[in-house]
């Protein structure tokens, strides 16, 4: 099932095709990975359909304890900025790297530049921006 946990047992085996461990030589080992989230392979310059991520989020029943924003890998107030503006994964990107400015700082630095030359469809984005800072104190 996409985007469910993998789990990966290994045991080793007598050399002599015995299907039974030696006794005190098996060794188990629980390895957990979940495979890449949807923003980690945009960070790593690999394309990913978000689409099918989602949707393979909604397939995976109650197995997937994890948000849609954690799911594909971003925080609660990225997803909500990236549904704001598409275009702002960059900046979301940006905003993790050491000593980059906040998500907060970049959201207005983007504010101010969408409202010096607001395209046709920046109308809306430009206006929950807004909101979202507001209600942040900014």
């Amino acid at each position: 099932m996409p985007g469910a946990i993998m789990s990966a047992y290994t045991i080793r085996y007598q050399a002599c095709g015995s299907s039974q461990p030696l006794k005190g030589d098996g060794s188990v080992s629980d390895v957990r990975t979940r495979p890449t989230s949807f923003f980690d392979a945009f960070l790593d310059g690999e394309s990913m359909d978000v689409n099918d991520q989602i949707e393979a989020w909604h397939d995976s029943g109650e197995e997937e304890q994890r948000s849609l924003a954690e799911y594909l890998g971003v925080t609660e107030d990225e997803y909500d900025i990236w549904l704001m503006d598409a275009r702002t994964l960059p900046l979301i990107a940006r905003a993790r790297q050491a000593g980059a400015p906040s998500l907060q700082a970049l959201v207005t630095e983007r504010v101010r530049q969408m409202a010096a030359s607001p395209g046709p469809d920046d109308s809306s984005a430009l206006f929950a921006m807004r909101n979202w800072l507001a209600a942040r104190g900014a």
